[in-house]
């Protein structure tokens, strides 16, 4: 079950979209953090214990320098994951709910810290960068409503279509890409793509 899962996480469209039409390769990277963050997450509210302290906490730094747009969505999802895994698990008492719930604090504010030298210069300079043109940014991305549409610069006219050229996209980029050793020698792009 969790081949099957990572499986489609690590293939899931908005992924194969994200790298191959958009080319937002910090993005798709910060995708790796999030299952390592939920896992570690999971375990220190369940357990305790320094390893999945440093674990969560070198996860969330990571995922602050790879994409900090990423971690502004993300860490208050992984942050409710691990309050409702540590506070709702049944036991005697308050206190040692309390003390995962403590595990979990202590992991976050080690990853500001770890992550301090992207973030603290950058809440220094708020006033000096245009924040709100994040807000108003188009992400390239086919809209909902619009799945249908011509807009992901395939030429397909149906979703189907488009994910096709997408995956076809892909294959042709990892044949063309390979060396003899099977590792890419270079990264080549179809004109058309």
């Amino acid at each position: 079950a969790a081949l099957l899962a990572s499986a489609l996480y690590t293939l899931a469209p908005y992924h194969l979209l994200d790298l191959y039409l958009r080319g937002a390769l910090p993005e798709h990277l910060a995708f790796a953090w999030l299952p390592l963050m939920l896992w570690s997450g999971s375990r220190l509210a369940q357990r305790g214990g320094t390893g999945y302290l440093l674990l969560l906490a070198g996860s969330l730094a990571a995922l602050v320098y790879t994409h900090n747009l990423s971690a502004l969505l993300l860490v208050p999802l992984v942050a409710a994951h691990g309050a409702v895994l540590a506070l709702g698990r049944p036991g005697p008492g308050l206190g040692p709910k309390l003390r995962r719930l403590a595990w979990l604090v202590g992991a976050g504010l080690l990853g500001l810290a770890l992550s301090a030298a992207y973030w603290l210069p950058a809440l220094g300079e708020l006033n000096e960068v245009q924040i709100r043109k994040t807000a108003e940014y188009d992400f390239h991305a086919p809209k909902i409503a619009n799945w249908s549409s011509t807009g992901w610069n395939t030429g397909g006219t149906t979703w189907e279509e488009n994910c096709e050229r997408v995956i076809r996209r892909l294959g042709i980029w990892c044949i063309h890409g390979s060396g003899d050793d099977g590792k890419p020698d270079e990264i080549v792009l179809s004109s058309d793509l």
